[in-house]
């Protein structure tokens, strides 16, 4: 088999609600997704390693050689704390290594990923909102680099966040059900999308699983397009509490008036967030330019194509 035949990329995204991963190969590219949390913070190192092999061999198969060499890169929820990212590698180096020799296998942050590529030596701030959320940001002067964060502590404790939104959804629904205030057009919708009546709420939802009730974000997120006052209100502290996060960044980092904004997650991929947080950018920081990553696998595989680059990354 030629050389140029015998090399496969693959780009991993272990993410706190859903799973995606992409192979590339001969210049053909195929994806898969799984509507399954991925931190093995919240679901454990054997579920975490079952999940991988169900998002991950299926592209594999479609190699039908061995002789394949693989160089992956996997961005995992989680992989911020070296450890988790150690046990993790070890797991993807295994599932890998069941149907590829010798593969290469790099692991990082999803913040870590993004800043390697739109980042490098340049000033700027990376915003991932998901399940959960995560601001960094970076300035070069000088050949010296400073760096600031902000969240990243995962979806219970992250603001503008998918968790902390379905968790007001939530919180709304169950002080409904004890009568503490009325039934409002969000909560109607939720027990309508989930074919449920308002006293079967505590059942279906309690206690909160993090993923889960992520996904009620959708129901707020339905409701404000509706018109419903209490998802507005919802939606709209989401999208102020994300810029919080980048003005916070910003101050921590030194940034001057032009840097680089790279948005990327599940929040951003619905409109009203988008154009609420845009608004908010255009006017507090009308000199920066704002990114929007919509397929984050891109940057995955075009690292995975760069070992080099990744052999002294390290997670943010």
């Amino acid at each position: 088999m030629g050389r140029a035949s015998s090399q496969a990329y693959l780009a991993i995204e272990a993410g706190g609600s859903t799973g995606k991963a992409a192979i590339n190969r001969e210049g053909a590219t195929s994806v898969r997704i799984i509507r399954s949390g991925f931190n093995p913070v919240d679901i454990g190192y054997p579920t975490f390693e079952q999940r991988v092999w169900s998002l991950v061999i299926p592209l594999l198969d479609q190699l039908n050689d061995k002789r394949f060499r693989v160089s992956a890169c996997a961005a995992v929820a989680g992989a911020g704390d070296p450890k988790i990212t150690a046990e993790c590698g070890r797991i993807l180096r295994r599932v890998i290594g069941a149907r590829s020799a010798r593969p290469r296998l790099y692991v990082v942050s999803d913040v870590g990923a993004m800043m390697k590529c739109f980042l490098e030596k340049h000033d700027g701030i990376i915003l991932i909102a998901g399940t959960g959320s995560v601001c960094a940001g970076r300035k070069y002067r000088r050949g010296r680099m400073k760096a600031a964060r902000v969240g990243g502590w995962g979806g219970y404790l992250d603001r503008g966040s998918g968790f902390r939104m379905g968790f007001d959804v939530l919180e709304a629904a169950l002080r409904a059900h004890g009568g503490v205030e009325p039934v409002n057009g969000t909560v109607k919708l939720l027990c309508e999308r989930y074919g449920i009546k308002l006293e079967r709420v505590p059942r279906v939802f309690l206690p909160p699983k993090r993923d889960r009730v992520a996904g009620l974000a959708r129901i707020a997120l339905e409701a404000y397009s509706m018109g419903d006052p209490f998802a507005r209100i919802t939606v709209r502290e989401a999208a102020r509490d994300l810029m919080d996060m980048v003005l916070a960044v910003k101050t921590k980092a030194g940034l001057g008036k032009r840097f680089r904004i790279v948005v990327s997650g599940g929040m951003f991929s619905d409109p009203a967030v988008a154009r609420l947080f845009r608004g908010r950018i255009r006017r507090a920081l009308p000199h920066a330019r704002l990114h929007h990553v919509t397929n984050s696998l891109i940057p995955l595989l075009n690292l995975a194509r760069q070992p080099a680059r990744l052999a002294d990354s390290r997670p943010l």
